[in-house]
């Protein structure tokens, strides 16, 4: 059987799971990225993320803190800081975390702090 994704490079690959992502998310709930991370100990690298990630995130749809309040972090042993991300379906916050950008614009989030990140789906209302 022929297999679509081994005859698609990257970015091939990233823009189909993209439109695929978009066609279904009138039928899906929220993606959403939870992202923990300490305090930022490299300036230099967080604001280059900042910077790439601008187009990236406009491309995938995505909201960075769609909540009024900042979170409370408690039982938090080294984290700082909290960011969540919403997108408009699971499908599309994977899309967007496998995307070739995305993985150049990670390499300075890594570098400016250690982090965690967690993909899920939902409904936050």
């Amino acid at each position: 059987m022929f297999d679509l994704a081994c005859s698609l490079d990257k970015r091939a690959f990233a823009r189909l799971a993209l439109e695929l992502a978009i066609i279904r998310e009138r039928f899906s709930v929220k993606g959403y990225w939870l992202i923990v991370g300490t305090e930022i100990s490299d300036r230099e690298a967080q604001a280059e993320y900042s910077r790439l990630w601008k187009p990236i995130g406009e491309k995938y749809q995505a909201r960075t803190n769609t909540t009024k309040e900042p979170p409370l972090l408690t039982e938090a042993r080294d984290a700082k800081r909290m960011v969540l991300v919403e997108f408009p379906s699971l499908e599309i916050a994977k899309a967007c975390y496998a995307d070739p950008a995305y993985e150049e614009a990670k390499r300075f989030a890594l570098l400016a702090s250690d982090r965690v990140l967690v993909m899920f789906e939902g409904d936050l209302g």
